[in-house]
């Protein structure tokens, strides 16, 4: 499996707990959301040196595979992938051969044949007026992961938060946002807490002291409550669809009335 995928499936998840003499003390809390790194030049990774990434994405449908291969020489331990429109099942054995650990789609014209390497982490860059019939297929679809098109940037308003947490509670897979520049440890909790997976900060916005900003921001989120831990009462949903008509007849009734009586 993609070394990338199994790092999102394993947030929030207790590593297991080493053997031997003061273990518990040395025992430490997965992270809660992932960090990527985009960019289009090879070149502008060494900005991420000394950076704890879960992954880079390199953009561009004329991505050189050798290159970016060359430019992660420096961190061994980062899976990275290309960004593409189309992919052909050649393309994928090119990469794979480069070391990429996963490919990131943005378009829908893709062979399947291409898709069919489990061990190649499959990510489908999804529009904002993504259809919700569409959003909902997505569960059954041979992607591991959506990257939403748009970016967003610091200072996030609750009108940014409400939109993004619309779009996530229609999608199934795990879901990874685009940000300029670097967001405050709250806002990265807030946008843990409705459901946003990671988030992918791009190399042209975002300068090494952003990207280590991002990086122990992350890294030191509260684990996330749960539902019962808010303390506040949970009020029933009042529907606003009309109740139930009865017959004409028993809306007509009236006790006081003689000729209603039986």
């Amino acid at each position: 499996m993609s070394k990338l995928i199994q790092r999102i499936e394993r947030l929030g998840k207790d590593a297991p707990a080493p053997m031997g003499f003061g273990a518990a003390a040395r025992r430490q809390p997965m992270p809660t959301m992932v960090l990527l790194a985009a960019t289009a030049e090879p070149e502008a990774v060494a900005n991420a040196n000394g950076v704890a990434l879960d992954g880079v994405i390199f953009r561009g449908d004329g991505a050189d595979a050798a290159a970016a291969s060359q430019a992660m020489q420096s961190m061994p331990d980062v899976p990275w992938g290309a960004q593409v429109n189309t992919l052909a099942a050649d393309d994928v054995t090119a990469l794979v051969q480069a070391g990429a650990d996963f490919v990131s789609l943005t378009g829908l014209t893709s062979s399947l044949d291409a898709l069919h390497d489990e061990d190649v982490g499959k990510l489908l860059v999804i529009p904002v007026d993504l259809k919700e019939e569409h959003a909902h297929s997505l569960e059954v679809m041979p992607v591991d992961a959506v990257v939403y098109a748009d970016a967003v940037a610091s200072p996030l308003t609750l009108e940014v938060l409400m939109h993004l947490a619309t779009a996530r509670c229609e999608i199934g897979r795990p879901f990874l946002l685009p940000v300029h520049g670097a967001l405050t440890a709250w806002e990265l909790e807030c946008l843990r807490d409705i459901g946003v997976e990671g988030v992918v900060a791009d190399l042209e916005t975002t300068d090494a002291e952003g990207l280590k900003a991002l990086s122990e921001a992350i890294r030191g989120l509260p684990r996330r409550k749960s539902r019962g831990d808010s303390g506040s009462p949970i009020v029933p949903r009042v529907s606003s669809r009309p109740q139930h008509q009865h017959d004409d007849d028993d809306d007509d009734f009236d006790p006081d009335d003689p000729d209603d009586l039986p």
